[in-house]
């Protein structure tokens, strides 16, 4: 059974982390919460400080513990994926996740959100993780330029098929195989591959994130051009969704608004055999 929910208007709401901002534009959005959904996050800039006390406190893995494989002597300090970004947008949209996800968690735990990282790709939030600087931004994408190009000896594809030359084409190819990896785990064991018990992927991340996965194909093809023949590996299982792109709002100071009214109003309690849905979201 299903309740309709309406969200709360657009009026401002008194809360320490969301700024203010212009009216948030809606949109009808009813089918987000069901079972089957997987949420991917975009990574934030703003991470722990591995020389700040207070951060080490919380720290996974200690600064005098090992971190790397046992035959390495890599110490920490690191963090849970889901605790290293600190910024008040990146816990927004993190509840936000935490509360749409309708998939259980499935094989080599899975879980039914991830985090869209410039260093890790397709990161699971009990993942233990370093500090690390870099950014989307940081990875070139110009042909021409020396500096941006990478290693190819054995002619690896990105998803559209193209042979990998700069450092953005090879993290695309990263982040196919990194999403594809994800969804399958949700698929039963005697399924058989390119199934999955997740009917939708809902992308909460900035436009520098999600226009190189768009433009190269990740969406379209998944894995299946990388090989150099389309047969050869699955496509992506169903067009993804992307939330900010949905209410037309670019703004962060209005996206963590939007984001905490839906908190909100998903926090609210229902009945225990009820399923909450979002009907009418308006302007």
């Amino acid at each position: 059974m299903s309740v309709s929910t309406t969200l709360p208007t657009t009026e401002a709401v008194d809360k320490p982390d969301v700024p203010t901002g212009k009216r948030i534009c809606r949109s009808n959005l009813s089918d987000i919460y069901e079972r089957g959904t997987l949420v991917l996050i975009g990574c934030g800039a703003a991470k722990r400080d591995p020389s700040d006390e207070g951060d080490l406190h919380v720290a996974s893995v200690g600064p005098d513990e090992s971190f790397g494989p046992d035959w390495t002597d890599e110490t920490g300090p690191a963090w849970k994926a889901r605790d290293l970004y600190t910024s008040p947008y990146f816990r927004l949209k993190k509840q936000f996740a935490e509360r749409i996800a309708g998939v259980e968690d499935g094989r080599d735990g899975a879980s039914p959100w991830a985090i869209l990282s410039a260093e890790h790709h397709v990161l699971m939030p009990w993942k233990n993780v370093k500090y690390y600087e870099k950014s989307i931004t940081e990875l070139g994408d110009d042909e021409t330029n020396p500096d941006h190009r990478v290693e190819n000896p054995y002619g690896l594809r990105r998803p559209d098929g193209r042979e990998i030359v700069t450092e953005l084409d090879q993290w695309t190819r990263l982040v196919a195989f990194g999403l594809i990896k994800w969804i399958a785990s949700f698929r039963p064991v005697r399924d058989p591959p390119g199934t999955t018990n997740a009917y939708s992927l809902l992308i909460l991340a900035g436009q520098d994130y999600i226009n190189p996965l768009r433009d190269l194909g990740v969406f379209k093809y998944g894995i299946s051009h990388m090989a150099g023949d389309p047969n050869q590996g699955p496509r992506f299982p169903f067009e993804p969704r992307f939330l900010f792109e949905e209410i037309n709002n670019d703004g962060i100071g209005d996206q963590m608004r939007w984001l905490s009214d839906a908190i909100d109003r998903l926090d609210e309690p229902a009945a225990p055999t009820e399923q909450v849905t979002f009907e009418g979201w308006s302007p």
